[in-house]
């Protein structure tokens, strides 16, 4: 099937399936193309390297010591996460949560649990972390059980605006999302209302670049941060393959943004 058929036929479901439903459907083929393009582009194979040669720890930044189950870590992008680049330009505002005096905090589209186990480890508060990937879930799972906090983390399946509004109302949350597009129906107008004591982190795709940023900036400050893609030389990348440096960092889309909002009141 052709790029441009596939494209078509994407925005032909998008139209026709309930919101849930095609963002469910997106979630699982997006990991799944994922794991296929893993294997094509070597990052698979070193990653295994870098596994089988210093395990499954991560090894600086705001979560050091983060611990991986390896079936986790290897079917995703792992020599970013454990050497400690993964979403480098978020470290500043990572490392300022926790003298923010959260409550809780909301992990939209959690995934294998990089925010949700590593801001338990972190804060030491409750975590609502939420994922349509069962596959996800079950790896987020296993890893909040080997880093000991699975009594902060409470994995559900889907995140609607009224839940999330049901779940910030009156707190003082943390809000992390990557929900692949949906940002800009779960972030709606009337929702805003019950996170204007939240500071929200999210990835932003697609539309939601152009329409999220005015839509939170009554009640927020916000802030948009770009990829750069800049990362520290690591030398020991040498040792598991003469082209692994090129995966000091995840790879992504050169207009990548995340939108990071600050709640102008806060108790």
């Amino acid at each position: 099937m052709s790029q441009t058929l596939r494209q078509r036929l994407g925005r032909g479901l998008q139209i026709c399936l309930p919101a849930r439903v095609f963002t469910v459907l997106q979630s699982l083929r997006s990991r799944d193309y994922q794991r296929r393009w893993f294997q094509q582009t070597g990052l698979a194979a070193a990653a295994r390297n870098w596994v089988g040669r210093y395990g499954c720890a991560v090894c600086s930044g705001p979560f050091q010591g983060l611990l991986y189950p390896p079936a986790s870590i290897l079917s995703r992008q792992a020599i970013p996460i454990l050497l400690g680049n993964y979403e480098l330009e978020l470290h500043p505002i990572i490392s300022a949560f926790s003298q923010a005096n959260y409550e809780c905090v909301i992990d939209i589209g959690c995934a294998e649990g990089y925010y949700c186990v590593g801001l338990a480890r972190l804060l030491r508060i409750p975590v609502f972390a939420f994922d349509t990937d069962f596959r996800e879930r079950r790896y987020c799972r296993q890893m909040a059980e080997l880093n000991h906090v699975a009594e902060w983390v409470r994995l559900h399946g889907w995140c609607s605006p009224r839940r999330l509004s049901k779940l910030a109302r009156g707190r003082r949350a943390l809000v992390i999302c990557d929900c692949e597009g949906y940002e800009t129906e779960l972030f709606r107008s009337e929702v805003l209302p019950s996170l204007a004591q939240s500071d929200l982190c999210i990835e932003l795709h697609g539309e939601a670049q152009r329409l999220l940023p005015p839509r939170l900036e009554a009640g927020h400050q916000v802030t948009i941060i770009p990829f750069t893609g800049a990362a520290p030389a690591a030398p020991e990348l040498d040792l598991i393959g003469p082209d692994a440096q090129r995966f000091r960092r995840e790879i992504r889309q050169s207009d990548q943004t995340w939108l990071w909002a600050r709640a102008r009141t806060s108790r």
